[in-house]
């Protein structure tokens, strides 16, 4: 049982242990250990690891392709610490898939998704965001509410081209995304055959993209 070991650490000199336990389980995508700290205490999401960041950042700042080994556990995390009382941001929702997040934030400020936001990887517009992580859910409500699919050179496109996001990419085509944008020196395809994105360098390839377009910087 956890709730006597917590019970334990939660003094003042154990509860730093405590929470490196909580982002530990996090950072392992382990769903059950997550929620029996929550459920015993649900203040813990408040805590801050040895970057500064709340369980919800440091979920959310994980690399894309951490999110694409266990993406289904993540999402599952993040509902949790939602749950017991975390604050999502735009950025936690995108990352996470959270449609009913996006569209509350959409209802507040539909602004936002013609702003870069900042991440752990740079910044990305909110459409490219999506993108990155394959949310087509999500990247449906921000293209309603007004996203540019061209926006900065068809970014989204080549997000969804290099991170193998296929779902995406279909998505954006389909709302007249260019696969040979003329307004950029690197295609989706380059990127998608650069980072090996199979998935998406097919589906490229199977709606005309040019396999021999001209390469006019690195995508490295």
């Amino acid at each position: 049982m956890l709730q006597p070991v917590l019970d334990k650490n939660r003094s003042s000199q154990g509860k730093q242990a405590v929470t490196e336990a909580l982002f530990e389980a996090i950072n392992n995508a382990n769903v059950t250990k997550v929620a029996e700290f929550l459920n015993a205490y649900p203040r813990l999401n408040e805590d801050k690891d040895q970057m500064g960041r709340t369980p919800i950042q440091a979920l959310t700042e994980a690399p894309v392709w951490v999110w694409q080994e266990n993406d289904r556990p993540r999402q599952e995390i993040y509902h949790l610490l939602v749950q017991s009382g975390a604050d999502p941001t735009v950025v936690s929702a995108i990352v996470s898939g959270d449609v009913d997040g996006i569209r509350g934030f959409l209802d507040r400020d539909a602004p936002f998704i013609h702003m870069p936001l900042e991440t752990h990887g740079g910044k990305h517009l909110p459409l490219s965001l999506a993108a990155m992580f394959n949310r087509p859910a999500v990247m449906e409500q921000l293209i309603m509410a007004g996203a540019d699919v061209h926006a900065d050179h068809e970014a989204a496109l080549i997000e969804a081209a290099w991170s193998n996001s296929a779902k995406a990419a279909e998505m954006l085509f389909q709302h007249g995304a260019q696969i040979n944008p003329s307004s950029r020196e690197s295609h989706p395809l380059h990127h998608a055959c650069y980072d090996i994105s199979p998935k998406t360098a097919i589906f490229l390839l199977n709606n005309n993209a040019d396999p021999n377009a001209h390469l006019g910087v690195s995508v490295g």
